[in-house]
């Protein structure tokens, strides 16, 4: 499957309406993401990277341009704009898995219970559902915590759940937000170690926007995004 991203353009309105302003966010962004391959996205803060991570997640709608989705063959487009509610949230459950800055667990659901919610959302039984999910926390070393409520865990422990969640239903992309930028360095490196190995065991694409060097030198390919373009580097 590929992402195929063409003239994508995003504006943002600043200031009141006497003083309003139009904030030039991606301005024609053209490019292509490739399942089992790894992506860096970097940039100052306030560039657009979220944004971007955003409108390829299905989270915020672009102003212009096109965001498909290459069947596997090759032969057909899935093109968001065209879905239903509805229907964008069900081919997103499946295809796209997302991780942010913050994990954004649930903290009245224990641990397993936050990792099974995409499955249930498709609609996969609760007892398969589980045994995904234990499946998951022991490749990620951290099964012994299935049955603890999220605040009991160090940050580290919280993203390897987000991360757990995020590839539960085995996306064809995995889009990842600063996934690092609330860890310290030891912990971030592996958190990267995680998703990269995650990436060669489950063929997905990898989609990273971040300021840590690390996550830069780890990727494939990679991409500034300054003054609303995208440029590979």
């Amino acid at each position: 499957m590929e992402i195929i991203i063409n003239n994508l353009k995003k504006n943002f309105l600043q200031g009141d309406k006497s003083s309003e302003k139009k904030l030039v966010v991606l301005d024609g962004i053209n490019v292509t993401f490739e399942q089992n391959k790894s992506y860096a996205i970097i940039g100052a803060s306030g560039t657009g990277k979220s944004t971007f991570l955003h409108l390829l997640a299905g989270l915020d709608a672009p102003d212009s341009g096109d965001i498909f989705f290459s069947s596997s063959d090759k032969t057909g487009l899935q093109d968001l704009s065209k879905l239903s509610s509805e229907q964008k949230d069900a081919f997103l459950n499946k295809t796209v898995g997302l991780m942010f800055q913050l994990p954004y667990l649930i903290s009245e659901l224990t641990v397993i219970e936050n990792v099974i919610l995409p499955g249930l959302i498709a609609g996969k039984p609760d007892s398969e559902c589980k045994t995904r999910a234990l499946e998951l926390l022991g490749y990620l070393e951290i099964a012994e915590k299935a049955n603890c409520l999220p605040d009991t865990l160090s940050g580290g422990q919280q993203q390897r759940v987000a991360l757990a969640r995020a590839i539960f239903n085995e996306p064809k992309f995995l889009l990842a937000d600063e996934p690092t930028g609330n860890l310290d360095p030891k912990t971030g490196k592996l958190i990267v170690d995680l998703l990269l190995k995650c990436r060669q065991k489950w063929g997905m694409g990898l989609i990273i926007s971040s300021h840590d060097p690390y996550v830069a030198q780890c990727m494939e390919v990679k991409f500034r995004l300054e003054n609303g373009l995208l440029r590979e580097v």
